[in-house]
């Protein structure tokens, strides 16, 4: 039987582990804390290119390919466990700002439509949103990041997947024609296949790390009732703000500050003002609790995904940053076609570690 052992239990670890078992892999996913934390923690679960991954065409349109994989993968997991992740694809709103223009123009390239709403078009339709032009992008939608956790984590288990929390692996080094995983207890691990999904805790194999940086994220949570409260996502260039589960998580920040996990209350309380310049209503709403997590960023701020030259029979899926969610159905879906030897990238793919030998 073909085995693998996925090292990372975040989003991509945990969808990887799902298309694995569903190929026919015996699999063993090893966390070292609890499934689903770090950056999965960090995500608002807007499912959008974030920041500058627009302006980049060859991510953009792979990000979009995992955006419209979600319908039917989250089907699929609610009929192994049925638990709502709260998928919504609703579009998205947008302000009218200068650097919304880049993403307009990437969207022809991956057949997106959109609207442009001006302000009656506003008022009628989203009253509390107080901008005099705004675009929805239709197709862009929003999923709750900790039920989809949740949801991933019960349809491996009752799938059959072995997964081990609290298991922090020590070392990785070659053994005859196997890899050897070291753990705590003096316990060894021995497989041909390992999928890398450590996230911003970059784990190394012999002597390469790959070159990633923890890039902290911050959400702060707001509460509020009634119709005049927001319907829709609203994503500017400096804030968002995602409607999630009778709350509203607001955030925008991303910070290269290590792995300092304190809550920068100025800068969010600075995202809460942006959007309550967008939409008035929330200078009544209340302050809920914060939290912040640590996205992967690599120097390119792209992808690193696929085996490395010298290290055979390891895979990596790290470095998604601020798109983890939105990528983690495709990249599970190349990675096991990677794995099975159908998908053969050529020298040129992007997002392949050889790029930073």
């Amino acid at each position: 039987m073909k085995e693998i052992v996925i090292i990372g239990g975040g989003v991509a670890g945990m969808a990887i582990a799902w298309e694995a078992q569903k190929n026919g892999y015996k699999v063993l996913l090893l966390e070292k804390d609890a499934c689903g934390g770090g950056a999965s923690q960090a995500s608002a679960g807007i499912l959008s290119p974030a920041g500058k991954s627009c302006g980049d065409p060859e991510l953009n349109r792979f990000i979009w390919e995992g955006i419209r994989m979600f319908p039917d993968w989250v089907k699929e997991l609610r009929e192994v466990h049925d638990s709502d992740p709260d998928l919504k694809m609703e579009g998205v709103l947008y302000p009218e700002e200068p650097e919304l223009k880049t993403r307009i123009a990437s969207l022809e390239d991956v057949n997106v439509s959109y609207q442009v709403l001006g302000k009656k078009e506003i008022k009628n339709n989203f009253p509390w949103f107080d901008v005099e032009k705004a675009v929805l992008i239709e197709d862009e939608g929003r999923i709750n990041p900790r039920k989809l956790m949740y949801l991933l984590k019960d349809a491996l288990l009752k799938s059959g997947v072995d997964i081990r929390e609290n298991t922090e692996v020590l070392k990785i080094s070659k053994f005859e024609e196997n890899w050897k995983i070291s753990i705590k207890n003096n316990e060894s691990i021995f497989t041909s296949k390992i999928a890398m999904c450590t996230g911003a805790w970059a784990q190394g194999v012999e002597d390469w790390v790959p070159p990633i940086k923890p890039m902290r994220g911050q959400i702060i949570e707001l509460a509020g009732e009634g119709m005049e409260f927001p319907t829709h996502t609203v994503h500017g260039a400096a804030s968002y703000m995602v409607p999630q589960s009778g709350h509203y998580w607001i955030g925008g920040i991303v910070q290269d500050r290590g792995f300092d996990d304190s809550i920068d209350k100025k800068t969010l309380f600075q995202k809460v003002a942006i959007m309550a310049n967008w939409a008035p209503i929330f200078t009544k709403a209340k302050l809920g609790e914060s939290w912040c997590g640590f996205r992967p960023g690599s120097p390119d701020e792209r992808p690193i995904i696929g085996e490395r030259k010298g290290l055979e029979g390891v895979f990596w899926a790290t470095g998604l940053f601020r798109n983890g969610v939105s990528l983690s159905p495709v990249v599970a879906k190349n990675f096991i076609s990677w794995m099975n030897g159908s998908f053969k990238p050529n020298q040129d793919y992007p997002f392949s570690p050889n790029r930073f030998l």
